[in-house]
């Protein structure tokens, strides 16, 4: 079936039936483009304080050279509304030890220092690739209770 009658424009094969009959447009899966390319994560924090801490479930996460990108979201529970620091580190090292203070020679800061107030929700990219990628929060040391809800996405 083609769309126009001239050589310009033709599109031979991209339109299929399906087993319903009804028509749907044909793909085709390549090697790197399925869900092997993608690393997706998500993870959270309570009761964020002044001690940096890295984000449960995004502690050492295989990225393998793929570029991605962060989203978190301070959800602040009381009515302080302090914001909180975001850092992204990477590790090259192969087999690198889950991110602590005390590991920080395997781990390097990718970065500034990203300060998300509360209530607010922040997309932080990168476009370089590592291999290992850690996310940490700090939040201002006082008694309020805020809660980090964080999203890694990235792709070959």
């Amino acid at each position: 079936m083609a769309l126009k009658d001239g050589m310009q424009g033709r599109e031979y094969d991209k339109f299929l039936a399906d087993s319903s009959g009804n028509t749907a447009i044909r793909t085709i899966s390549v090697a790197g483009s399925g869900s092997e390319s993608l690393a997706y994560a998500t993870g959270s924090l309570s009761n964020v304080t002044a001690t940096e801490t890295a984000v449960t479930d995004l502690n050492n996460v295989a990225l393998d050279g793929k570029k991605g990108s962060w989203f978190v979201y301070n959800d602040d529970t009381d009515t302080g509304g302090e914001a909180i620091t975001f850092r992204m580190y990477a590790a090259y090292v192969s087999g690198a030890s889950d991110w602590t203070a005390s590991t920080d020679a395997q781990w390097d800061q990718v970065g500034s220092d990203i300060s998300v107030s509360a209530g607010a929700t922040k997309h932080i990219p990168f476009n370089n690739v590592y291999r290992n990628v850690t996310l940490t929060a700090a939040g201002p040391g006082v008694t309020d209770t805020q809660d980090v809800v964080a999203q890694l996405y990235a792709v070959n």
